[in-house]
């Protein structure tokens, strides 16, 4: 009755298949890894496809991948290790979804390399040094299926066709380091071990970006009020695009752990210069925005003639941060026995940096004009001279506007965190830990409105027709908004830091964890946490002052308890048990009728809705049988051992929704309420078997 057809999130199959050896090629000089494995995973996604063949597609998921390892035993002193990994991975319905159809989701076949060699030089008995250089490159392809033009109906929100953009992105990571460590036995009173090295990685990526004749169409199947059925409007694209960045990470890092009797306090500080910066690029010619074309647009809230390049020069320190972050922590032996310990810690962790930021600033982007779609011929496929009139304009960003879009000053945000914790001892073998833990953002970047203040609005009420979407039934509400005043202002935004969009955690991790022993080994763990915020988005009053602060985080309890013991007769059991509480959410409702236009807010406080509980049981059993040094194994799994079927994810918008039943094209339609319906359920019980051959010498 909720639109889920019976198989969703089933299993179509999976496999796995691994095979691996090592050893010795010269004794006690050179040695040998190297492995093989290969995953296919088929599994039917709740919703896909939602139109055109039933039972549906599956979603499937091919890795292949080989690790290599040889090390070499130059002396007693140096040692020499290279690395070599690549994974192929294969997924050719990226992106399925309720809202897409085979043709419109993407074939995704990337490639994992990495390449790593590892020199160890123990210089003396109390020092040693680790260095090693590594490349990793990731070709990352998403591919359409189709040269037709994309296509998404209003009223369904399902695409079909073909998907927006096919992209290319090749990714690749140089770095090298060196880490040192020096053992002093005694220096004031107490024991040192001291560290220090660097890390220097560059981080380059290049992103190729076509669309099908390089526009995307939208239409309605169905009329709305007075909005009728039929074409709604085209979006043409400066495409194709050839878009190059890439950040450098230099690292110093000093620490040292002194202890003193029961005492062991570690203190050490990492200092990072971290520059982002676009390449010299060009593109190829670009057929509805030529080179030099002058575009008309309003950027900050100023008249800017935006001119069409092709053509860009090389732009630095985007951003330029050199930041340093002080770490301690300390451990206190209680009673001096080696089984009840005391433990703090403080620390300053700072956002990485990646590609992505760089790229945001980028002159070199996306051009857009989105227009109305008179749609002649009624083909639903657009020709040129069918623009209608031109709705909106988007350009990248330029030198001068990036001046006035954000703040000069901008700095690193970071976070500080806290810890105190007790560890226990309580039998031979079994230590359970307590730890709280608190964390608070600082200097977050957001948005921050410049020109538009809050006294701009005029707070009104809007009516809520409540979780159930139906107006007019008992659980109708009032809800105040605000309605930009007449006339509307330029509105001009700026990147800037505001704490007022930090987000703060606190929680408590427990875990007992029993070493193996006796046959038999356990770890349980208990975390509960709460993550808020007071405000997410400060650029106007219906984000910022309507149901703003509150919950932000995931789940605030999760319990897990894993085990195994070996039964006589190397007959091995073991479960893993699962309990998780339910995500939050936030009812949000889109509001009409404003002078800006219409706005989605939250119906009520952010995250006061908590989804039910997740608890999953998985087991397995098997068998050893040995034959004097080989082993030939024998388990079987079985996955949610309950068949549970659990809503962990669900829409939260207000409003209702028409769903087939079962999710079947042919079933029958019923429109039911949106917001807590479901679009995501726990998949049901899985068996697997699997078998092990060991052999060796």
């Amino acid at each position: 009755s909720q639109g889920i057809r019976p198989n969703a999130n089933a299993v179509e199959y999976i496999t796995n298949f691994n095979v691996n050896a090592g050893g010795p090629i010269v004794q006690n000089k050179a040695f040998f890894f190297a492995a093989l494995n290969d995953q296919r995973t088929h599994v039917n996604v709740v919703g896909f496809p939602a139109v055109e063949t039933f039972p549906p597609t599956s979603e499937n998921t091919d890795i292949t991948s080989g690790f290599g390892n040889a090390t070499y035993q130059v002396t007693g002193a140096h040692r020499l290790q290279g690395t070599f990994s690549r994974q192929v991975y294969d997924k050719p319905n990226r992106s399925a979804s309720a809202t897409n159809t085979p043709e419109s989701t993407w074939h995704e076949h990337d490639i994992l390399a990495v390449y790593q060699g590892l020199w160890n030089w123990v210089l003396n008995d109390r020092m040693f040094a680790d260095t090693r250089l590594s490349f990793n490159s990731i070709d990352f392809p998403l591919q359409l299926k189709t040269d037709q033009q994309t296509l998404q109906d209003q009223t369904t929100s399902i695409r079909t066709r073909a998907n927006q953009t096919h992209q290319e992105m090749y990714r690749r990571r140089l770095q090298v380091s060196s880490n040192w460590q020096y053992y002093v036995p005694t220096f004031v009173g107490g024991r040192h071990e001291l560290r220090w090295g660097v890390d220097n990685a560059y981080t380059p990526e290049d992103v190729d970006v076509l669309r099908n004749d390089d526009l995307s169409l939208r239409y309605r199947s169905l009329p709305s009020g007075s909005t009728p059925a039929g074409p709604v409007d085209v979006t043409l694209f400066n495409t194709p695009l050839n878009l190059k960045r890439a950040v450098m990470t230099t690292a110093l890092y000093a620490q040292d752990a002194y202890s003193y009797k029961r005492l062991t306090v570690s203190a050490g500080v990492r200092w990072e210069r971290v520059e982002g910066w676009i390449p010299a690029q060009s593109n190829p010619p670009s057929q509805w925005f030529p080179e030099g074309t002058v575009i008309p647009t309003t950027i900050a809230g100023q008249p800017f003639d935006y001119v069409v390049q092709r053509q860009f020069d090389e732009v630095r320190n985007i951003p330029l941060w050199k930041n340093a972050g002080p770490r301690v922590s300390a451990v206190y032996d209680l009673f001096g026995d080696g089984k009840t310990a005391i433990k703090g810690s403080a620390a300053r962790y700072y956002d990485t940096i990646g590609t992505g930021t760089p790229a945001g600033l980028s002159p070199n982007g996306t051009i857009s004009q989105r227009y109305r779609w008179n749609d002649a011929n009624g083909d639903l496929i657009f020709q040129d001279g069918e623009q209608g009139a031109l709705l909106a304009t988007s350009v990248p960003a330029t030198l001068e506007t990036l001046r006035l879009t954000r703040d000069p000053d901008l700095r690193r945000p970071y976070r500080n965190e806290f810890t105190i914790g007790i560890d226990h001892e309580l039998i031979p073998n079994l230590r359970l830990s307590t730890t709280w833990i608190q964390r608070k953002e600082r200097d977050q970047i957001t948005n921050v409105e410049l020109n538009v203040p809050f006294d701009a609005y005029t707070p009104v009420q809007t009516a809520d027709p409540g979780r159930d979407g139906v107006s007019g039934t008992a659980d109708d509400g009032v809800l105040t908004v605000y309605d930009e005043n007449l006339p509307l202002q330029p509105h001009v935004t700026q990147q800037r830091n505001d704490d007022r969009v930090a987000e703060r955690y606190k929680g408590i991790e427990i875990t007992a964890q029993k070493r193996y022993s006796n046959n038999w080994t356990l770890l349980a763990g208990y975390t509960w946490g709460r993550q808020e915020a007071d405000l997410l988005n400060v650029t106007n009053p219906n984000n910022a002052l309507v149901n703003a602060s509150g919950r932000t985080g995931g789940r605030e309890h999760l319990f897990k308890l894993t085990g195994s013991y070996l039964l006589p007769w190397d007959v091995q059991v073991g479960g893993n048990f699962r309990l998780e509480s339910g995500r939050f959410i936030t009812r949000t409702l889109n509001v009409s009728g404003l002078n800006q236009g219409t706005v989605t807010v939250n119906a009520e406080p952010r995250g006061n809705v908590t989804l039910g509980k997740l608890p999953t049981l998985d087991l397995r059993i098997g068998k050893i049988f040995r034959f004097g040094r080989q082993q030939f194994e024998a388990d079987v799994d079985i996955y949610n051992v309950t068949n549970s079927n659990t809503v962990f994810n669900v829409r939260t918008n207000t409003g209702t929704i028409t769903v087939r039943e079962a999710g079947d094209p042919n079933g029958q339609q019923s429109r039911i309420a949106q917001f807590l319906s479901p679009t995501g359920i726990l998949g049901p019980r899985i068996i697997r078997f699997n078998v092990t051959y060991r052999f060796g010498q």
